[in-house]
């Protein structure tokens, strides 16, 4: 597993985890699956126990930090 921490969002690549491209952003004791794709675009799939505030947060987060979490992913994924 590989962890970044944006702010208050913690970001995790799980070693097992499958296709395609993604991380799971925890914020407090919630968590939203962002997906990273190659045309630089992160989208918002599963959330668990965040409003809106929280997910646009997490969302935020993950664009700033593109570039190294998809480096974390691909360096666990390869």
């Amino acid at each position: 597993m590989g962890t970044i921490r944006v702010g208050e969002v913690r970001f995790h690549v799980w070693s097992d985890d499958h296709e395609p491209r993604h991380v799971h952003a925890e914020i407090g004791s919630g968590r939203v699956t962002l997906w990273l794709r190659a045309d630089g675009a992160v989208v918002v799939g599963k959330i668990i126990g965040l409003n809106r505030n929280e997910v646009r947060k997490a969302r935020a987060a993950a664009i700033s930090a593109f570039d190294a979490l998809t480096a974390l992913w691909e360096g666990i994924h390869g």
